[in-house]
């Protein structure tokens, strides 16, 4: 019996607490504690001095306990007619772009709000497209994906039919979800003793990576021959157009073996087909967590992001097909094979948050043991760690009959360690690009590779 009581006040104790938050949310309504206690206090004097004192404290006391109620009454007359706007210069902002930003609170009625306090956000996005807390906002949006302050956004007192306003710039230095806005109005009474906090919401932009144009990169035309995944060099096979069968070689791809002649003769055979013209990229990028030791954190997620997009536009602008996979929080791949698939690309570029675990290296073995990869020309690694597992990988491609092509984002370690390195591979026939920051990404990509 005790515990069923027991049990019966928690849930009676759940229910009150469950129906005074949603009384909270409905009326945004708080109490100052500490400065009712003191009121209180001088109300119990106030009313000692009438009982002892005669009729003049007596009306002052009355006075004094209705004076809250009056202030009360006026607070939500005036907070009922406020209203706010906001106005941002650009609904969808690009990296390296400022946002203007202008708020307009307004009192649209004719009793007077004594005290007016707006807190604004402007929170730039954190490592791995995540975002802070907000706090009062600052001009900009602080040194290191933090809220920036600048001393306590407004506080005013606001006359009937006034408006008070405030304009911020905020700069959108890297790709990612940036928080901008109103995030708290507090209306205060005369006395201090009530605040009420009229529902805002801060605006959430997504800021996408530049699309910078490359002029001449072109994707290798070296291709794998005598396999049934390639037609002539440089081309993809057409499966519409079939050719002939020939023998199975060994370490060739199960993919279009003519099982039925298989079955029946016990000889394994494969399907051979004619060829198109286009050949086929594909683009491995490396998401693992940047070093802390990087100058800047995000500078160096955005350069592998924007090389991507660079490389991404350049080859569907000229309808060559092109898969991209990296392995982030989960299996990420896009693929297309004309121009008009670059607006499906471009968005999920939010997608490629660095948080893997899996390289870049890793990723292609686990899909060359699949049988992925078979039809590709040109292959592509872009990376900002140099680790043994890719060295050894690049090392194991120089026999193979496709271009490789390594990509190094050198913004992470510095430039000029791994040069030895790079030469050697050039030797082997592999292309090197030494991505050296944010504003040479186009003439990184479009230098002729030579050894240094």
């Amino acid at each position: 019996m005790i515990a069923y009581r027991a049990a019966m006040v928690a849930r009676a104790a759940g229910e009150a607490a469950l129906w005074g938050r949603r009384f909270a949310a409905a009326f945004p309504f708080t109490v100052k504690l500490r400065a009712c206690g003191v009121y209180l206090f001088a109300g119990v004097l106030a009313y000692l001095a009438a009982a002892y004192l005669g009729e003049f404290f007596a009306v002052f006391a009355t006075v004094f306990i209705l004076l809250p109620l009056v202030s009360l009454t006026i607070l939500l007359i005036a907070a009922a007619g406020l209203r706010y706007n906001q106005h941002f210069s650009n609904e969808q902002p690009v990296k390296g772009q400022e946002l203007q930003y202008r708020c307009i609170i307004e009192n649209g009625s004719a009793l007077p709000l004594p005290r007016v306090r707006a807190r604004f956000r402007a929170i730039r996005p954190a490592t791995g497209g995540g975002g802070t807390e907000s706090g009062d906002a600052g001009g900009d949006a602080g040194a290191s994906r933090t809220t920036g302050r600048d001393g306590g956004g407004i506080l005013t007192y606001l006359p009937g039919h006034q408006f008070v306003e405030r304009e911020q710039t905020v700069q959108l230095p890297y790709r990612g979800i940036y928080t901008v806005g109103l995030d708290r109005i507090e209306i205060g009474d005369t006395l201090q003793l009530f605040n009420v906090r009229p529902r805002v919401r801060a605006r959430e932009f997504r800021v996408y990576p530049r699309i910078l144009p490359i002029g001449e990169f072109q994707p290798g035309t070296e291709r794998r021959l005598g396999t049934s995944e390639v037609g002539s060099l440089g081309n993809l096979p057409d499966y519409s157009l079939f050719n002939q069968l020939r023998e199975y070689r060994p370490g060739e791809s199960v993919r279009h073996l003519a099982w039925k002649k298989f079955a029946s003769t016990g000889i394994p055979v494969i399907k051979e087909y004619d060829s198109t013209s286009e050949p086929a990229v594909s683009i491995y990028v490396d998401l693992r967590p940047v070093p802390s030791s990087a100058e800047d954190v995000l500078l160096t997620e955005d350069v592998t992001v924007e090389a991507l997009v660079a490389l991404v536009n350049h080859f569907l602008k000229r309808n060559l097909p092109v898969t991209v996979r990296a392995a982030s929080r989960t299996s990420y791949e896009f693929i297309g094979d004309h121009a008009s698939d670059f607006g499906r690309f471009y968005e999920s570029t939010f997608d490629l948050l660095f948080v893997s675990d899996i390289s870049a290296a890793r990723l292609y073995e686990t899909h060359l043991e699949t049988g992925m990869n078979t039809e590709v020309n040109s292959m592509f690694f872009i990376t900002h760690l140099l680790d043994p597992e890719l060295l050894i990988l690049l090392d194991e491609q120089r026999s193979s009959n496709f271009q490789v092509t390594l990509i190094h984002n050198q913004t992470a370690e510095p430039a000029g360690r791994h040069a030895g390195y790079f030469n050697r591979l050039r030797e082997q026939g592999t292309r090197v690009v030494a991505l050296r920051g944010s504003t040479t990404i186009t003439a990184d990509l479009e230098a002729h590779d030579e050894a240094s």
